[in-house]
Formats: structure tokens, sequence, C-alpha cells
């Protein structure tokens, strides 16, 4: 073999490892932005949160509750129109990423796509049915004068621990969907191990 062939062979196996790094780096860098985007939203509801607290002194407890009711609704409203635009934002991304790999068939990018878009429609239905079982236990807490305030605390708490196991499992239940929907789409198809976890 030639000297020239060995520069372009070892060049070659140089080169195939970082690009495969850098498509990384780029989802890397996207989840980051995608996280930073996530936080800076949740700090803007805490200081919303915390404008109408202070809105609501001097007010009577009927027109407190009105105004965090209010409130509630309207961050609930934007927290969905919110994280349908980080869906969104995510999809177009992994497009693309999909767009980049000539590994996969068109149908199992498609495949991939649909799977990703599937888990956030449960998501999303999960977040509803949660919202809306809060909204009655809150009303029916708020309403029981038979309960002290020490009782409702606690039935509050107790109704968080339930929500957040059933999230828990719930989120459990699309880990191992998601590791099924990608041994199904990649099956057949070399992939790096990176690609596969």
């Amino acid at each position: 073999m030639s000297k020239k062939f060995m520069m372009v062979l070892m060049s070659l196996m140089l080169a195939v490892p970082i690009l495969a790094w850098a498509g990384q780096e780029d989802g890397k860098n996207f989840l980051k932005a995608q996280r930073d985007k996530i936080k800076a939203h949740v700090i803007k509801e805490k200081n919303e949160n915390q404008a109408v607290r202070e809105s609501m002194k001097g007010k009577t407890a009927k027109e407190k509750k009105a105004l965090w009711n209010e409130q509630k609704d309207k961050q609930y409203a934007q927290n969905q129109a919110f994280r349908e635009k980080i869906h969104q934002e995510n999809q177009v991304f992994l497009k693309a990423q999909m767009d980049k790999n000539n590994k996969l068939s068109e149908a199992q990018k498609k495949e991939f796509l649909t799977l990703f878009d599937s888990q956030y429609q449960d998501r999303t239905a999960i977040r509803e049915e949660q919202y809306n079982e809060n909204v009655v236990f809150f009303d029916k807490i708020a309403n029981d004068d038979t309960m002290t305030s020490s009782q409702k605390k606690d039935a509050i708490k107790a109704h968080f621990v339930e929500q957040k196991d059933v999230r828990k499992k719930f989120s459990e239940g699309q880990k191992e969907a998601l590791k099924n929907g990608k041994e199904k789409v990649y099956s057949g198809t070399q992939l790096p191990e990176t690609v596969k976890n």
C-alpha cells in the first residue's frame, strides 16, 4: 500500500468519529438550549405568581380565590402553548437529524418521528387528566368545612404524592416503549452504540 493511501485511510478513520461526535454535539447544544428555555419559562411563571400574590394583599378570601384561579387558568393555557411550541421545535430538529441519517429508510424515519409524536400526545393526555383531577380535588378541599387546615394540607400532600407515583410509572412505561420502539425501528440497521442507547 502506498503512503498516500495510508494517509487517506488514517484521515478517514479520524474523521468519522469526529463527524459523529459533531452530530452529537449539535444535539447536546439543541437540548441545552431547550432546557434553558424551559428554565426561563419556569422563572417567568414564578415571578408572575409572586406578582399575583402581592396583588392579593388586602383582598377578601373570595377575591383572593378568584384571582388565584384566574392566574392558574391563564398559566395552564400558557403552559400548553409553550409545551406545544417546544414539541414543534423538537420535531423540526429531530426531522432535520433524520434527514441527515442515510442509514435508516424513509419508513424507519417516519416510524421514529411518529413514535416521538405519539409519546408527546400521551404525555399531554396525562397532564390534562391530572390537571382536571387537581381542579376537582382543590374545589372539594376548599369547600369542605369539616376539615381543619392541617387535614387539608395532609390531604393535598397525599394527593400530590399519588399523582407523582402515577407520573413516575407513566414515565417508566414511556422509557420502555421508547426503548422498544428504537429497537424495532433500528432492527436490521447497523448503527453506532451511542445512537442505540
